[in-house]
């Protein structure tokens, strides 16, 4: 099982978004998360950037993204 231990360094809040067709694409809003790892699911599509934009944590300064992946499931 993931180890479900909120640090201060969670991030608790964030937004996500993709550029598409030119312009920023909001596909996800999180308040309150607790889980170390969380995986986003939405809708096919064709993107150059993704943009993780966090706005709280669970105490710290700062909040520290390991790792994003993006693909699709086949």
């Amino acid at each position: 099982t993931e180890d479900m231990t909120i640090t201060a360094l969670c991030e608790s809040g964030k937004e996500i978004k993709i550029f598409e067709k030119g312009e920023w694409i909001e596909i996800a809003n999180v308040r309150d998360n607790y889980m170390r790892k969380r995986i986003h699911k939405f809708q096919k599509a064709l993107a150059k950037k993704i943009r993780v934009n966090v706005f709280s944590t669970w105490g710290d300064k700062s909040a520290r993204i390991m790792e994003i992946r993006a693909s699709m499931d086949i």
